[in-house]
């Protein structure tokens, strides 16, 4: 199981964090960030929705977008250049915004970010939950998500060979999945078997719906790097996972959702080119959803609520932060998709 941060990193942190909260002073002050809504359709299936930030040279006010209070301007004229794109893949029963100040960070930051809303495992359609085929769903809204963005309105200011995703507890599973990864579910059956307490991932015992199709797993040859928060670990068992660009994880220390030890640490022992390993002490599983407006306090008091000594705002300037750094690191060079590590 990996530390917490110590004493060790403390200098390392303070200087990251001062220029996370110098980034969002700056951001403050004009910088600015787009946003807009645009309809993704999969062959034969129903549109889903995708918030897409991009940088802007526009000021920024804070929008009211629903119960969330999002740091960038509907409709703002795009900024002229060509920027790495980054895919965000939210957990079950969520929704597009739930990590919206990270998608603002990094659009301030000189990227674009689509934020993808997930049919059938969203706050406002459950309908997918526990089947294998949503985990099948999920890789192609991602992969559809990137082809609308490569082909539509703002494609000449995406640059193709820089593209990676943030994925969140079953979006962390959809993005390893992207990766190249295969998940075994069944492993769950076992895993549920041994846990003295009910979780939401062990509801009907870990057992998954079959679908009208089998599990299929679809890599995206052009995604380059994948960041992690929270992943579901327990379906990865294998000791040399088929994962061969950046991967960074972020996981909270106190989180009863996914536990560290069996959850992060056979990603630990599986991935050969994990980069960035970091656990939030003290933090439960919501602690990577975006610090929540007084008016999503009001109807989801528990997901809005940390434990103790655990300030959200400040563990988000960190996380935000770390992300933009992996990003950057990975496509310092101009990227290396999985394309490229194909190419002999």
């Amino acid at each position: 199981m990996p530390p917490p941060r110590d004493d060790s990193g403390a200098t390392a942190a303070m200087l990251l964090l001062a220029l996370a909260f110098l980034l969002i002073a700056v951001m403050e002050a004009g910088a600015g960030v787009g946003v807009i809504r645009i309809d993704v359709r999969l062959s034969g299936g129903e549109p889903f929705e995708v918030a897409v930030f991009y940088p802007t040279d526009e000021g920024t006010e804070i929008t009211a977008i629903g119960p969330y209070d999002v740091r960038a301007e509907i409709d703002a004229p795009a900024s002229t250049g060509s920027f790495p794109l980054v895919v965000i893949s939210h957990g079950s029963l969520a929704s597009m915004l739930s990590h919206h100040d990270l998608a603002s960070y990094l659009a301030h930051s000189g990227f674009v970010v689509a934020a993808v809303e997930h049919t059938g495992d969203n706050y406002k359609d459950r309908s997918g939950l526990g089947r294998l085929e949503n985990a099948s769903n999920r890789v192609k809204e991602v992969s559809a998500a990137i082809d609308a963005l490569l082909e539509g309105p703002l494609r000449r200011m995406i640059d193709a060979g820089r593209i990676g995703v943030v994925g969140y507890s079953a979006g962390a599973t959809t993005a390893l999945m992207l990766a190249g990864a295969t998940p075994v579910f069944e492993a769950l059956i076992d895993y549920c078997a041994g846990m003295s307490r009910r979780t939401a991932l062990c509801e009907a015992g870990g057992r998954r719906i079959p679908g009208s199709a089998p599990l299929q797993v679809l890599p995206d040859r052009r995604i380059g790097a994948v960041f992690l928060l929270a992943p579901i670990g327990a379906v990865f068992p294998s000791k040399n996972l088929p994962v061969t660009i950046p991967v960074g994880i972020v996981a909270a220390g106190s989180d009863q959702e996914v536990p560290l030890e069996q959850h992060v640490e056979p990603l630990v022992e599986g991935l050969s080119n994990l980069v960035v390993l970091d656990v939030i002490p003290l933090a439960g599983h919501s602690v990577f959803l975006a610090p929540c407006s007084d008016r999503l306090k009001a109807v989801e008091r528990e997901l809005c609520t940390d434990p103790p000594l655990v300030d959200r705002v400040r563990e988000h300037a960190l996380l935000n932060a770390l992300a933009l750094s992996f990003f950057q690191h990975a496509f310092r060079d101009g990227g290396s998709s999985q394309m490229d590590e194909q190419k002999p």
